[in-house]
């Protein structure tokens, strides 16, 4: 058994016309035949019905095609994966990195990334999540660590790690004392926040806007 002979099956079986099949894989139609009629002989079962005008399935062929056409997908996937490790031999990556992030967790990972991949030029670009998220989706980078409150469906996502946002304050401040500070406990505080295109501060500033509130931001 050859691929090949699976191949004109699974094109013959979806086209229902050899000649059809014949065309679309730029191979002669006694190719195809000849192959088939080997397939059939060495499973020793008959896997279309040819007493039709148009080319069908026995139930034995309908059978067979529901297997090989995962076998081929396995392949193609396997095909894929090794043309993709080929790649990495060689190449440039653009990363998109928040500046929070990047300050605390991106050189280790960088460090050990550039070791085992030293033939590899890396890019990275600074910026929030929410400008990595629009780069990322017009495929001007190759990948991003960003901080989002659930999985959007435009991308393919890997948790990394979950967090929650807190307040940083002087000792002395009387809100420090507290186990928790809510919205409007820090209505009338000076805020210092993070840059436009933040998730962060996307995410707080419309949580401000919910509650009616209009934080002080000086920085």
């Amino acid at each position: 058994m050859e691929l090949r002979q699976l191949e004109y099956f699974q094109m013959a079986s979806r086209l229902k016309n050899i000649t059809r099949a014949a065309e679309r894989l730029r191979v002669s139609q006694p190719n195809i035949t000849v192959a088939i009629k080997k397939l059939e002989a060495e499973l020793g079962i008959q896997l279309f019905d040819r007493s039709q005008k148009q080319l069908s399935l026995t139930p034995e062929g309908a059978v067979f095609l529901t297997r090989i056409e995962l076998a081929l997908r396995n392949i193609q996937d396997a095909v894929l994966e090794v043309n993709d490790y080929k790649q990495l031999q060689k190449g440039t990556i653009k990363i998109g990195i928040p500046s929070m992030i990047g300050a605390y967790l991106f050189p280790k990972i960088f460090s050990s990334f550039q070791r085992k991949y030293s033939h590899l030029d890396v890019y990275l670009y600074e910026e929030g999540s929410m400008r990595i998220r629009e780069q990322l989706e017009r495929d001007e980078l190759d990948f991003g660590i960003v901080i989002l409150s659930n999985a959007a469906a435009s991308l393919q996502t890997l948790p990394m790690a979950k967090s929650q946002i807190v307040a940083c304050l002087p000792v002395q401040h009387p809100l420090a004392k507290k186990k928790s500070v809510s919205l409007h406990d820090i209505e009338d505080v000076s805020l210092i926040m993070l840059k436009d295109g933040s998730f962060l501060r996307k995410l707080l500033l419309d949580t401000f806007k919910q509650e009616s509130i209009t934080p002080d931001i000086v920085l």
